[in-house]
């Protein structure tokens, strides 16, 4: 019955093992702190020779009731040594790992593929996905270090923008690489726009990293606050452009017309958004709203910073609507 508890606890560590470390505590915990009741157990076990008799009549009686002893005993003696565990724990696993610090990565863009043009820009597609991936989660976290600041977050919006720039360059270096071999029509305007989609997507991780991520900071050092007014529009606003980097995304995949249009339409939402938040904006400043005041050019420059994320997201469906005719120089028909 000792074993079966402790085994149990072991299991949970296993399953969780390569998930992040805020999530391999609580297990982790319940190993170390079950682990050592059992050892516990097992040397009063030794020393006292208990019958199982002694807890019920009946051995099936017996194993129900020690099961319960053993997890009313790891609850009332482990349960005030578990802040320590967790504490200890966490400064054991945010320790960097030799064997993980610093993964390599593997990349899709084989070289041996370049003498045949469809393979190579079937590669090059799937690693500028890559770039979308991380591009997408950067825009998520950064809101939430708006809302909470969080040094270690900011730090891995900083590792996946770095990420993006050498994926960019391994990219584009690749796509100079396929042009030289003979391509017919199709294929070359399939690589120019692959090559001008991981741009535009580069260029919009970093005014996160750079732009995004200084405001975040800022509003953290001055210890500022949006109006609750002011926060629902920048909100809307965000998730405005998180629905539209994913139509954009996806156009990668589907080359969907109609979701073309749709991304491209949406860019005229998006500037309305940010006119009537400025506006409304303005207003609560001559309301003498002192949250507004605070955080003026925060709300304003953050706006900006989304709209212009959201035109970069928009022009990845130019291509594809020009190809169809659906494109004039200045607008959408």
């Amino acid at each position: 019955m000792l074993g079966a508890n402790f085994g149990a606890a072991v299991i949970g560590a296993i399953l969780t093992k390569n998930a992040e470390a805020g999530a391999r505590i609580v297990p982790l915990g319940n190993v170390v702190i079950r682990g050592l009741g059992t050892v516990a157990a097992l040397a009063l076990q030794f020393a006292l020779g208990l019958d199982p008799l002694f807890f019920a009549a009946q051995p099936g009686d017996a194993v129900v009731v020690i099961h319960l002893a053993i997890n009313c005993a790891v609850l009332i003696f482990g349960l005030p040594f578990s802040g320590i565990v967790a504490r200890a724990l966490e400064s054991f696993l945010s320790r960097p790992s030799p064997d993980t610090a610093a993964p390599v990565r593997l990349s899709v863009l084989n070289p041996a593929d370049l003498s045949n043009p469809r393979q190579a820009i079937s590669n090059a597609t799937r690693e500028v996905l890559t770039v979308c991936e991380k591009t997408e989660v950067m825009l998520n976290w950064i809101f939430e270090l708006y809302e909470t600041w969080d040094a270690k977050k900011m730090q891995r919006i900083e590792a996946l923008d770095d990420e993006i720039d050498a994926i960019h360059r391994d990219i584009k270096f690749y796509l100079a690489r396929i042009s030289e071999s003979a391509l017919d029509e199709a294929s070359a305007a399939q690589c120019q726009a692959l090559l001008g989609t991981t741009i535009k997507i580069e260029q919009a991780a970093d005014i996160i990293s750079q732009n995004m991520l200084n405001r975040a900071r800022k509003k953290h050092d001055r210890n500022a606050a949006f109006s609750p007014e002011g926060w629902a529009e920048l909100t809307a606003m965000h998730n405005e452009v998180v629905k539209n980097a994913r139509l954009a995304f996806n156009l990668l995949v589907n080359r969907d017309v109609e979701h073309a249009r749709q991304l491209v339409a949406r860019k005229e939402a998006v500037r309305n958004l940010v006119r009537a938040s400025e506006e409304q904006h303005m207003q609560r400043l001559r309301n003498g709203n002192a949250a507004s005041f605070e955080s003026s050019s925060l709300h304003i420059d953050t706006m900006r910073d989304l709209k212009e994320i959201n035109s970069l997201f928009a022009s990845i469906g130019y291509p594809l609507l020009e190809d169809e005719g659906m494109l004039r120089r200045s607008r959408l028909l």
